[in-house]
């Protein structure tokens, strides 16, 4: 299930693993198999999905905890060819990439086409000390006299100057890295314009599903104040489980000379969002964004669905909801789960390829392709009624050309 490069490191690591080590021997006995997907060979992916994840629950269900992301990815990736997922490992060949492919698929024409972006994917995850906002110094002249750069790499070229270069980290690397933190701003302005939102001097936003990538990158909503030019005064909200509780602070703004007489001031708060609603905290936003939440996982049985009474509470609210996803098909599936935790069909404003997602690939375990985060962007207007047929062209709106590579 998972390779060491000796004993040493094997037996270093031993105390960590040593319970699932059992759990997974267990198994073993009950299938009376050498590894668990002997003999799990398809070419079908929605049961090679299934097959995965069943296997993980089993393993869960005996640990009687909640995995480590690498646990997770030594059931999610196992070690198995990509294009017929045979599992031994006497014809399987480890690809640059990252990747297994056994003998007869060594060739496979598919994974050429995807060999490049997954070595870049590989790249991107096993390599060191990434670039930081303090890394970075902006030029930006966004204000609403002029357009948005058309896409994220032309912000990036426009806007951005790394201070910091080193040769395991060119320029194109560090865009990519950066690109995911200011994703998610640019990504809010551009739903903004694309309904007409009407922007007051006053601003609050909540970020649902909040984690440590969007705390990180807390001090690139500065870009709000600059592009919404009547805008003076922003309040972000972090609400997720993964965020630690932190009293409102202000985020430093006279570093750009525009910003003088504008705030942009933070909050943090670790629980569900429709906790959040019914604490005394609640502040009453003017929009909604998350990004890459994935309401579709649960689905599948790998998370507990916990998204119920946060969509529920999206209604209540009733303000503009924007929704990012990381491919197409995560984009589909979380619209068609998000209708059924709320109760109803409902349409969706806008539903495209989002010109400013991140630009660094993820290795994605439904598609054995690629995603990239906030690669789909979805707008609702908040006003969420119960839709009788489905509007004309609905589906084709979700079809697009990615930028980087086709997934």
């Amino acid at each position: 299930m998972i390779f060491y490069c000796g004993n040493k490191h094997r037996d270093e690591h031993q105390i960590h693993h040593r319970d699932l080590c059992k759990v997974i021997l267990s198994m073993l006995n009950e299938m009376g198999a050498p590894n668990l997907f002997d003999k799990l060979k398809t070419a079908d992916p929605d049961l090679w999905l299934k097959t995965r994840i069943d296997l993980m629950k089993k393993a869960k269900s005996k640990i009687g905890r909640q995995f480590q992301e690498y646990e997770e990815q030594m059931f999610l990736f196992p070690k198995t060819c990509v294009v017929c997922h045979d599992s031994d490992l006497s014809v399987l060949r480890n690809c640059e990439c990252g990747v297994n492919l056994c003998k007869i698929h060594k060739d496979d024409s598919k994974h050429k086409e995807l060999c490049g972006v997954l070595k870049l994917a590989f790249k991107l995850t096993v390599s060191g000390q990434l670039p930081t906002l303090n890394t970075i110094q902006t030029s930006l002249d966004i204000s609403e006299r002029s357009s948005l750069p058309p896409s994220m790499q032309d912000f990036l070229d426009l806007h951005l100057i790394f201070r910091e270069e080193t040769p395991e980290q060119n320029e194109n690397f560090q865009g990519m890295v950066t690109s995911n933190f200011f994703s998610g701003p640019l990504t809010l302005l551009y739903a903004i314009e694309k309904l007409n939102y009407k922007v007051n001097s006053s601003m609050v936003i909540h970020i649902i599903g909040a984690g440590n990538q969007d705390v990180a990158a807390e001090g690139c909503w500065k870009t709000f104040l600059l592009r919404l030019t009547r805008l003076t005064n922003l309040k972000i909200v972090f609400i997720g489980p993964n965020v630690s509780n932190c009293l409102e602070t202000a985020v430093h703004t006279f570093d750009y000379y525009p910003l003088a007489i504008k705030t942009l001031k933070v909050q943090f708060h670790s629980q569900r969002y429709d906790e959040y609603f019914k604490s005394e905290s609640f502040i009453n936003p003017d929009i909604i964004l998350g990004c890459n939440l994935d309401f579709h996982e649960s689905e599948l049985g790998i998370s507990e669905c916990t998204w119920k009474d946060t969509i529920l509470t999206l209604k209540k609210v009733c303000v503009p909801f924007v929704l990012t996803a990381g491919t197409k098909e995560r984009a589909e599936k979380d619209h068609k789960r998000f209708c059924k935790l709320l109760g109803m069909s409902v349409h969706y404003k806008f539903c495209e390829v989002n010109p400013y997602a991140a630009l660094s690939p993820e290795r994605d375990f439904e598609t054995e392709g690629v995603r990239y985060s906030n690669k789909y962007v979805i707008i609702y207007d908040g006003k969420y009624k119960e839709s009788a047929t489905l509007k004309k062209g609905e589906k084709k709106k979700l079809e697009g050309k990615s930028s980087i590579v086709k997934v």
